[in-house]
């Protein structure tokens, strides 16, 4: 019963977790701790003559359960993210080790998107000027379109709004 219903729930959090943490994962955490404080505070309005105040030694328990779980699921997001990269790293070297030139491209472009989305720009622009590099000598221009997009992304997230018009 709720030991399911618990375990249903945890999953659906890391699931969730893992992918607003592409985007960022700082925002995917405070995301979910607002959303966990909203509903903590309409269960708290809704039981409030029952809910002893917590004091003293509790109160400090409670305090570091609040901080560890924050930390945790900082880690996490950002451990997923980490992995992420080191999977396009070793996808990297297959495509170049077998010399499929379009598929290195398309796997350096995601590289660089995921890059991007953490605020890394150096490494997303180099990784998006080696994609487009791929593309251009494979003749891919679908990814040579992403790659010039990605660029302009780049660019647009670090205010340089002329340069990101030229890609």
């Amino acid at each position: 019963g709720l030991a399911a219903l618990a375990a249903l729930g945890f999953g659906t959090f890391f699931l969730a977790l893992d992918g607003a943490a592409d985007q960022d994962p700082a925002w995917a955490i405070a995301a979910a701790r607002t959303g966990g404080v909203i509903i903590l505070a309409i269960g708290a309005l809704w039981l409030r003559p029952s809910i002893p105040r917590a004091r003293g030694r509790i109160l400090v328990a409670l305090l570091a359960i609040g901080f560890f779980d924050i930390l945790a699921n900082s880690l996490y997001a950002v451990a997923t993210t980490d992995e992420r990269l080191e999977y396009f790293d070793r996808a990297a070297a297959l495509a170049a080790e077998i010399d499929e030139t379009a598929v290195l491209g398309i796997v350096l472009h995601n590289r660089s998107e995921t890059l991007r989305l953490l605020g890394q720009y150096a490494a997303a622009r180099e990784s998006a000027e080696q994609a487009l590099k791929h593309a251009r000598a494979s003749g891919y221009k679908t990814g040579e379109a992403d790659s010039l997009e990605n660029i302009a992304m780049i660019e647009f997230a670090q205010g340089s709004y002329k340069d990101a018009l030229e890609h």
